[in-house]
C-alpha cells in the first residue's frame, strides 16, 4: 500500500502564510522606495487578503489613499487601521485628512486632536489641525 501525502497541518499553513506576507511586505517596500505607490498598494491589498488586520499594510493603504486624494476610500482604510490598532496616530491623522478633504472640518479637527493626544509632536496632525481651524473660520 502506498503512503499518501499527509495534508499540511494548520501550523504549517500558518507558517507558509506568514512567510508569504513577509515576502509581500518586502516587495511592497521595494516599490515604495522606488516611488511606485500603485504597485505597492496592489501588493498591500494581497497582504490584506491573507491578513485583514495586518498593521503595516493597513497603515500604507491609509497613507497612500490619502495621498491620492481619495477621501472616501482613505476613510475606510484608516477606519480599518484604527480597528486593528486603536490609538494609531497614522489612522487618526488619516481619518482627519479624509474628513477634511470631504469638507467635514469639525470631524477632521476631532481626529487631529486625537492624533496629537497620542503623539504631541506629530507634525502632519498639527498642519491638518491648523488647516481645519482656518477652514472653520472661513465659513
Amino acid at each position: 500500500m502506498k503512503n499518501l501525502p499527509q495534508p499540511d497541518t494548520s501550523a504549517e499553513i500558518s507558517q507558509t502564510i506568514t512567510q508569504q506576507i513577509g515576502t509581500y511586505l518586502q516587495t511592497a517596500e521595494t516599490f515604495v522606495e522606488a516611488g511606485d505607490h500603485e504597485q505597492a498598494l496592489d501588493i498591500y491589498q494581497k497582504v490584506l487578503s491573507l491578513d485583514d488586520q495586518n498593521v503595516p499594510a493597513l497603515t500604507q493603504q491609509c497613507l497612500f489613499l490619502n495621498q491620492r486624494n481619495e477621501p472616501e476610500s482613505a476613510l475606510l482604510a484608516c477606519q480599518d487601521l484604527l480597528v486593528a490598532h486603536p490609538e494609531n496616530v497614522v489612522a487618526l491623522w488619516g481619518l482627519g485628512k479624509a474628513n477634511y478633504d470631504m469638507g467635514f472640518y469639525d470631524n477632521a479637527l476631532d481626529y487631529y486632536d486625537q492624533a496629537l493626544g497620542q503623539s504631541p509632536g506629530y507634525a502632519p496632525a498639527w498642519d491638518g489641525r491648523n488647516a481645519a481651524h482656518r477652514a472653520l473660520q472661513d465659513r
